[in-house]
């Protein structure tokens, strides 16, 4: 990518209510993420004129063993991953670094940063920061504005130790805290800054494909119906207790599973015939699966850390048009109206069964108006509007 190149993206844009130029303290790599809010928020700023710098300092493609044969493995890699989107991605893995290593790493993130900010000639940018180990990069970036996206209650892996700390130093010095789920920020707001929710949100168009009529997928086209869906990363919050149960009080229903596995099921649910877990689909399919299901649910245990989350499957079941169920979880006020929620595994059970005997059209239409409404062009815009408040 030459310098040229990379002018040559500056178009004349009309005057923004916040910095035109962003710059994300990335706590996640860009290459392996499940997560769609932050690629999801991004896409919809390059839509309104703005240009992003994801830093993700935690990637490796090297290795210190490579390194003696292949110095260029210490060289920083720059690249538009997305239209609008610039990745600057770290060539050793600094996550955690400490002792001897802790003050390299640093200072490599740092030149690398500034001069990637350089390359792409980002002007005074608004500091977006997801890790609260990135406040080292704040007032060194030339930034006119920060930001802590808080999507998880971090201090949860630390308590009160360094995420803790590190989390507290964060939110003293930056100006507006963004949580996607109001009572993560409860505890913020004593810490200093101005906290503000914006819920996740939904493709809208993207997940309504799963409307059109086409054939079924061949991982779904022998599963006997209905198809009970889910579509997430498969780890510990899931409720394979609760799985169980509906498995066994239906079955001849089919439970599809799809997504990474980090915590796979205990052994006996694995044994079940109706159960399918199919692994990680590539976002761009997930339509195609949605279009084979009967109805989709979020079988998530109810604790101190899922009452604590967002979840962004919810709204792709609405904007695919299909009945949801979930566990009793945290959920906008619009979103849960169209979503049957049980607060026991027997309701959720019921649940599902109402779901698959009593859609309508009517209902249809109504869910997928309600994620119209939840839109990442509307989070965006309302991001936008309360930054706008804080800064002025």
């Amino acid at each position: 990518m030459t310098d040229a190149a990379l002018a040559s993206r500056r178009e004349a844009v009309p005057p923004l209510a916040i910095p035109r130029d962003i710059v994300f303290g990335a706590l996640v790599d860009w290459g392996r993420m499940p997560y769609w809010r932050w690629r999801s928020l991004f896409r919809a700023a390059v839509a309104a004129g703005h240009r992003v710098l994801w830093v993700d300092h935690f990637s490796s493609w090297g290795s210190l063993r490579r390194l003696p044969r292949d110095p260029s493995l210490l060289r920083s890699r720059l690249v538009e991953a997305d239209h609008g989107i610039f990745h600057l991605a770290s060539p050793l893995r600094l996550r955690d670094a400490r002792g001897p290593f802790a003050a390299p790493a640093a200072a490599l993130a740092l030149r690398s940063t500034r001069d990637a900010i350089r390359r792409l000639r980002f002007e005074s940018p608004l500091l977006w920061i997801s890790s609260p180990s990135a406040w080292r990069l704040i007032g060194r970036l030339g930034e006119r504005t920060v930001v802590y996206d808080c999507v998880d209650d971090l201090t949860r892996f630390g308590g009160e130790g360094r995420i803790a700390a590190e989390e507290r130093l964060l939110i003293s010095r930056v100006d507006l805290v963004v949580t996607c789920v109001g009572n993560v920020g409860d505890d913020k707001v004593a810490m200093g800054a101005p906290v503000t929710c914006i819920p996740n949100g939904v493709d809208a168009e993207h997940f309504r494909a799963a409307l059109a009529p086409a054939p079924a997928v061949p991982a779904l086209r022998s599963l006997p119906r209905p198809i009970i869906g889910y579509s997430g990363v498969i780890y510990d919050r899931v409720d394979w207790a609760l799985v169980e149960l509906a498995c066994r009080a239906e079955p001849l229903w089919s439970f599809v599973f799809i997504g990474r596995v980090e915590t796979p099921p205990p052994t006996r649910v694995a044994a079940l015939p109706n159960l399918h877990v199919l692994g990680e689909v590539p976002f761009e399919a997930l339509p195609a699966y949605y279009a084979g299901m009967d109805a989709c649910w979020v079988p998530h245990k109810v604790n101190e850390l899922t009452r604590r989350q967002s979840s962004l499957k919810t709204y792709e079941y609405l904007a695919a048009g299909l009945p949801a169920v979930s566990t009793d979880l945290p959920l906008p006020a619009d979103v849960r109206a169209q979503v049957r929620v049980g607060r026991t595994p027997a309701e959720v059970v019921d649940a599902l069964r109402e779901a698959v005997a009593g859609d309508t059209e009517a209902g249809r239409q109504a869910r997928l108006a309600v994620a119209a409404h939840n839109s990442w062009r509307a989070r965006f815009e309302l991001f936008s509007a309360r930054l706008a408040e804080v800064r002025a």
